[in-house]
């Protein structure tokens, strides 16, 4: 995570949390992202358009078992984004129909075995179990973001 960092091509201006335990010993957790996104290249030297912002998560069985009750919402523009159960790279989909079929969508995909190929995540079912075995995985957030190359700032929770 780079904070406030000049020459970054995405740094959070604030990110903030806000927590709450619930009776059954649950946690209900409320991100504030506040991001800034400059302009980019590819390793040729061509602007790279930003489609998708996402954070990782590590599942584990003596901490953090599940993540469930996801809700995406982009406070700047005030769209709640919607499910999009199957992940997919930015780079896979032509930008006329990520734009139109992908964007304001967020996902949750299981990256343990490999960032780029994200694997669908069922929360409530595909959580770590609590047998006391002592197991990892890796799950992804993200948001699915209509295609820009300008420098711009966004907030969503």
């Amino acid at each position: 995570m780079i904070l406030g960092t000049d020459g970054a091509d995405l740094s959070y201006r604030t990110l903030d949390y806000d927590v709450t335990a619930t009776a059954d010993g649950d946690l209900k957790v409320t991100e504030h992202i506040d991001i800034k996104l400059r302009k980019r290249k590819d390793d040729d030297g061509k602007t790279k358009p930003w489609k998708q912002l996402y954070q990782q998560y590590m599942l584990k069985t003596d901490n953090l078992t599940d993540i469930t009750d996801i809700s995406v919402r982009n406070v700047t523009n005030g769209i709640d984004y919607g499910h999009q159960a199957k992940p997919r790279l930015p780079d896979d989909v032509p930008q006329d129909e990520w734009d139109s079929d992908y964007a304001n969508h967020w996902y949750i995909a299981d990256v343990t075995d490999d960032d780029d190929n994200p694997q669908p995540y069922v929360p409530g079912k595909d959580g770590l179990p609590l047998d006391g075995y002592s197991e990892d995985k890796t799950v992804e957030i993200g948001w699915n973001i209509p295609t820009t190359v300008k420098p711009t700032a966004s907030s969503s929770r």
